[in-house]
Order: structure tokens, then sequence, then C-alpha cells
């Protein structure tokens, strides 16, 4: 979908000079330093296997050596640019000698490093790294000059990266441009969201000082998210009410106003994060690491030309909304017994093997033709030929009605299992369902 352009009146000259004092303080003079988007892109561990590379990260203004560009097979020390991948102990794990190709200034781009592992005598081992606190330190001749510490958590079979990524965000405009498309972006993953068959973000960007809405995201994009971390781009748009509503909201509408904000984010109904924001001058007001003037240079967050924050809270990785296949279980096999049939498009199964495998409490009233099912503080009431349950948070539609064959009561299990505080999950390839009741998952094989 094509939302429409709309131009508000230019405040020139104030946000012109706000323009110019944003480069300023995106490019911190003749400070080494890492563009934190390219950092958080290019760190990257392999979630199945722990396999770690460093790939395609930038610099900026690096030091000009002597002799020509920074070399991983130089001889020369002046020409060294290096990182050393450490426990968070001090024990050395490898050291990433880099290329460096000198890009417009301040940029150097840091295509290709050579990776020496101690004591590994194979120049082509794959660097593998287990759970545990980490950090990569940066250096030049004159010293170290970058630091970014992170984590590896294992989760079921995955190990998941934790850091920066959980928490940073960054507003952009193309080339500077305040008539351009203001962008959030972030990196995301499916551990800490969850992701079925698509994902629905929603992005509010509030007013703190009267609670206005200033704007949304598109109401029509989903992300599909993997395993690992992927930056992702939220486009802003005018909310409903506002006489552009829907079409794209330009970085001078937002730019234009004074004060504090709030950047809400949420998927599929559940708070993901916020980000608390200012605005003076007409330019963004940065804050903590991503302030050059009070921030620790070996931790800055150098945003280029983006404007990055930090969430109030780091999203948290969610077991729960792991695939079952990657979550470790005291107990995982077949519901003894259980038989499934589909009706509509919905699969219904067997009641009796489900309440057991639950360790639920079930009675049959055969004047009412309804079962009661209780599981801990939770109960639901089914009805045959009846396609609403009753359960004590209220009415459940089950989209098909319970059915008898062959003498079994049979329900559709999704809203049923869910209804009792259960989860289910399907895997299309091995036709199977999954009941998850904590940590047991039993399966039931669809025919």
């Amino acid at each position: 979908m094509h939302y429409a352009s709309h131009r508000l009146p230019l405040i020139s000259a104030l946000l012109g000079l706000a323009l110019s004092a944003s480069l300023a303080c995106a490019f911190p003079e003749q400070t080494p330093g890492l563009l934190h988007s390219m950092l958080l892109k290019g760190v990257q561990v392999d979630p199945d296997s722990g396999a770690f590379r460093l790939d395609q990260l930038q610099a900026l203004y690096l030091p000009d050596p002597p002799g020509g560009p920074y070399s991983q097979l130089s001889d020369d020390p002046a020409r060294k640019l290096w990182a050393i991948l450490s426990t968070a102990d001090g024990t050395q794990i490898a050291r990433f000698d880099f290329d460096s190709e000198k890009q417009k200034p301040p940029l150097w781009l840091l295509p290709y490093n050579r990776v020496t592992i101690p004591n590994e005598t194979n120049q082509g081992a794959e660097l593998k790294l287990a759970a545990g606190d980490y950090v990569l330190d940066f250096f030049l001749p004159g010293g170290k000059f970058y630091s970014f510490p992170f984590s590896l958590k294992q989760v079921g079979n995955k190990l998941l990266t934790v850091g920066d990524w959980n928490s940073w965000g960054y507003f952009l405009y193309p080339n500077g441009n305040l008539d351009g498309q203001l962008t959030w972006k972030l990196f995301l993953r499916r551990h800490e969201t969850g992701n079925r068959d698509g994902i629905a973000p929603k992005l509010e960007l509030i007013r703190n000082a009267d609670k206005k809405l200033i704007a949304t995201g598109r109401p029509d994009f989903k992300l599909y998210l993997n395993d690992k971390w992927t930056r992702y781009d939220l486009e802003f748009i005018y909310p409903p009410g506002h006489q552009f509503a829907g079409g794209y909201l330009p970085a001078k509408a937002l730019l234009s106003q004074e004060g504090a904000f709030t950047l809400k984010l949420a998927f599929d109904g559940a708070a993901y994060g916020s980000w608390p924001l200012k605005i003076a001058g007409g330019t963004f007001v940065l804050a903590g690491r991503a302030d050059r003037e009070t921030a620790d240079p070996l931790s800055y967050v150098c945003g280029g030309d983006a404007y990055w924050y930090q969430s109030d809270t780091a999203a948290q990785v969610d077991p729960t909304k792991m695939a079952a296949q990657e979550r470790t279980f005291t107990q995982k096999g077949f519901i003894p017994d259980c038989k499934a049939i589909i009706v509509g498009g919905t699969t219904l199964v067997m009641m009796s093997p489900v309440v057991t495998f639950l360790e639920a409490q079930s009675q049959w009233s055969a004047p009412t033709k309804t079962l009661s099912i209780t599981h801990g503080d939770k109960s639901i009431r089914l009805t045959l030929g009846n396609a609403t349950a009753q359960s004590n948070a209220g009415p459940v539609a089950l989209g098909v009605a319970p059915l008898q064959k062959e003498g079994d009561f049979y329900a559709p299990l999704k809203a049923t299992a869910q209804a009792l505080g259960a989860e289910v999950q399907w895997d299309a390839q091995a036709r199977l369902l999954m009941v998850i009741d904590g940590d047991r998952c039993g399966l039931i094989h669809v025919p």
C-alpha cells in the first residue's frame, strides 16, 4: 500500500540549523569509534551451532596509517587494526585482524578479517562459543578504542545472543532530508516477540505533556521473524483523526515540536518496549551512551546520521514464545489413545486423553450434554452442538461445535487448551499438534 505525501510549512531557519548540529554530533570529531548499526548487524552467533563471526563492520574517524590502509597481512605495526574476543574473566578466545577501505570521510569499511584462535593449528577452524558472558575489544596501535560486551544464553537447544540488540533502536530520515519519511529501526528476533504466522507490530509515538498520539506505524504491516537478530524498518504515518491520516510522517512534523515523547511498541497486543526521548531546538536530544558529551568513548553508541535511544526495559527472551522443537521438556511424547479429526478446517481431538495428560478433572452431565473440565484455577464447559463454550474468564468461541464420535467426546483443541492455561503449537511438516503444559509436551498426530 502506498501512503500519500503531505507537506507542512517548513520552519526553515530552525530546522536547518538543527540538521547541521545533528550531523556535527553524529560524527564526533577525531574520536575513533564504530557505527553501532553495523556493529549489531556484524556480530553474529549461529543459534544452533554457536559459530561466531564478524561481518562488514564500519569504523569512524580512524587515523590514516602511514604506508597504506590497515591490513591483516601487513607486518607494519602502524597498519594494524584488530579486535580481541575474551570471556568476562579476561581469557582471550580469538583475535581478529582487519583489512580496511577508506570511504567518504569519516567512514571506514572493515570488509574482511583474519581469525587467530590460540592453540588452534588448523587455520580454517570455525570459532564456536558456549553460553556465557563475553567482551569484544577493538584496538589501534595507540590502544583500545572500543569495547562491546554481550552474552550468550542457552534456552532449550538454542544459543541466544543478548546485549544491545535487546534495548536499542534509532530514528532515521533519508539523507538528513527533513521532508523525508521518519522511520524507526531496531533489531528483532522471534524469541522475544513470538512469531508463528507473521506478527503485527503496533507502533505509537506519544507526546508526554498531553498524551497526544503524534504518529503510528502502518496498520497493514506484518513481520516474519527468525532465530537471528535482524534489523527491521517501521515507518511512521499520521494517526487516525489527523487531517493527513495514513499519510507518511515527515521528520519535520516531529522535529518542529518541543518536549518529551514516548515511543511504544507492542506485538499482537503484548507490550515489547518503550523508548523515552526529547526534542529541543528542532532536533533529537540524545542521552546516555548516545550522548557524545557525556558517554564513555569506549561504549559510545555512534549513529552516524541516525539518532539512537535505549528502551526503559530490555526485551527479555521468553521461552514460551519459542517453537516446541527448540525447548527442553521434562516429559515429551504422544498422548496415549488420543485421536484427532478435522471439521471445517478446525482440528478436534478426543477430550478424555487430553484431560488425563493435563492432570485435570472432568465431569460429564448427560442431561445437558456438557463436559466440564477444571485445570488448576481455570475451567471450561463444553456442550455438544454449541460452538461457544463457557470458561471462568467468560465465553470462548470454539469455531466448531463439539461432537460425539463412537462414544468419544471431541472438541476443538486450541481454544479448549488455551482456556485451561495450556499452549498449543502445530508442526505442519510432521503433522503434529503439541500440547504444552509447563515443562511437559504432549503430541497428537493429525491424519
